[in-house]
């Protein structure tokens, strides 16, 4: 009987086809799973190495998606996680500071910038709320900090002469280096609060750069301090100030003291198409308090000062201004200048009313406030070697001068910004508002407040 073998089919089977295609798809798909997961773990790192050198702040009610950290809190936190020469973008909106804290923000030993999204779109409110609240700062930069604060805006209520807040401050001692810039920035609060003061003392070196700024209804406006052996510089342009409440502060105030041991180094100071009106004090004002009578070297030059109820420009002595020329001042109850002085001022300066657009001077707190006339005597009356922003000669006060674009983007010469600040007034505070007018009375300055 023939035996037959059994051969295997050539055809291979539906189901064998079917585990197949089944373990090809399955192999396939982990495959590109094990890749979306590596890419992803990479991105999220790459991610995380650019949020600790720009990160990103948002309010606590924001909807965005691209926001590192949330709030006042989310600020600080920022501060602890950037890196060196890392950004912390503070987005539009309204951040309630801490009111309890002596310190609200420290900086130590960091070089980075802090960047809001315009003086009237980013508003850190800070407000004094105890009684036995000795005073409180909102920046405080200490030694070896490089440090840029942009187009944020700073309102405090509440402080007093027994409660004062700083809302920049910048010391430096020993063998400390700082270099502090503080630009496009809006500063309002009440009597006690001071925007900005910046010190160098024993053989610490400071640079300062204090440009594009405004200042409303505050104690004392922009403070530099030299008590160093080092030679020391600050740089105040294109700045408005207007409505300080105290009469016993200077608004500009630059001054220089002995060091503790050693002689003293030479502050220079650079105060360039700024405007300070409607305050209780001296606008400008130069003071020599060392032994060494060539430490402070002040350099003016654009500036107007107005309506203030003292001097428009002061100094202890003739010999600190190492530049003064094509200033302008009116109505300064005090005069606008020293007199006395043999040959001072300089024939370069000039007492005439700058004729701004607008004639309610009694409330220039914006920079359109300071537009001026065809005829005013400030229109290219500046330093000729000065040129505004559309290559013309210099402006006399704080829309001229090559940093004006600072203060006011839309001015002709300009290169407009992505997003446009609005025209509107960063709050609108009742209670402060009652407060500062109240002030206003106490003083007999000719102030008034945003509303």
């Amino acid at each position: 009987m023939p035996k037959y073998s059994k051969k295997k089919s050539k055809t291979p089977s539906i189901i064998s086809v079917f585990q197949a295609t089944v373990v090809a798809i399955v192999g396939i798909g982990l495959t590109a799973l094990l890749f979306l997961i590596t890419q992803n773990q990479d991105l999220r790192q790459q991610a995380s190495t650019q949020n600790n050198t720009d990160i990103v702040v948002c309010p606590l009610d924001s909807s965005l998606t691209d926001c590192n950290y949330f709030g006042p809190l989310g600020i600080q936190q920022a501060l602890s996680a950037v890196e060196p020469n890392g950004q912390i973008l503070i987005k539009a909106g309204q951040y309630a500071l801490d009111s309890t804290s002596q310190t609200v923000f420290r900086i130590d030993s960091k070089n980075i910038s802090i960047k809001g999204e315009g003086r009237y779109q980013t508003t850190l409110l800070h407000s004094s709320n105890t009684e036995n609240d000795p005073g409180s700062v909102i920046f405080d930069i200490g030694g070896n900090s490089h440090v840029a604060i942009s187009d944020l805006g700073i309102v405090q209520k509440g402080s007093s002469l027994d409660q004062r807040v700083f809302a920049v401050k910048a010391f430096a001692y020993g063998r400390d280096q700082q270099n502090i810039t503080v630009e496009s920035c809006y500063f309002e609060g009440g009597l006690g609060f001071i925007p900005i003061s910046i010190g160098s003392y024993d053989h610490s070196l400071t640079n300062s750069l204090v440009v594009g700024n405004i200042m409303i209804a505050h104690y004392g406006g922009i403070k530099v301090y030299s008590g160093s052996t080092s030679d020391t510089k600050a740089e105040i342009k294109n700045n408005i100030l207007f409505g300080s409440i105290d009469p016993e502060r200077r608004i500009v105030s630059i001054i220089s003291s002995d060091p503790i041991d050693g002689v003293s180094g030479v502050l220079t100071a650079v105060v360039q198409n700024n405007a300070a009106g409607g305050n209780g004090a001296n606008a400008f004002d130069c003071y020599n308090a060392s032994g060494n009578e060539h430490s402070l070297k002040c350099e003016l030059t654009n500036n107007i000062a107005f309506q203030n109820s003292r001097l428009g420009f002061s100094s202890n002595t003739v010999v600190n201004f190492a530049l003064f020329e094509y200033n302008l001042g009116f109505e300064n109850r005090a005069g606008n200048w020293p007199s006395g002085w043999p040959g001072f001022p300089p024939t370069t300066n000039i007492s005439a009313d700058a004729l701004f657009q607008t004639s309610n001077t009694t409330k220039r707190v914006k920079a359109e406030d300071y537009m001026l006339l065809p005829n005013s005597p400030a229109r290219n009356g500046g330093n000729p070697q000065i040129f505004d922003p559309d290559g013309s000669r210099s402006d006399i006060g704080p829309l001229g001068g090559p940093n004006a674009c600072k203060l006011l983007a839309t001015l002709p010469g300009c290169t407009l910004p992505s997003t446009p600040e609005s025209k509107t007034d960063p709050k609108e505070n009742k209670e402060a508002g009652s407060q500062i007018l109240r002030q206003q009375k106490e003083v007999d300055v000719p102030i008034r407040v945003s509303k």
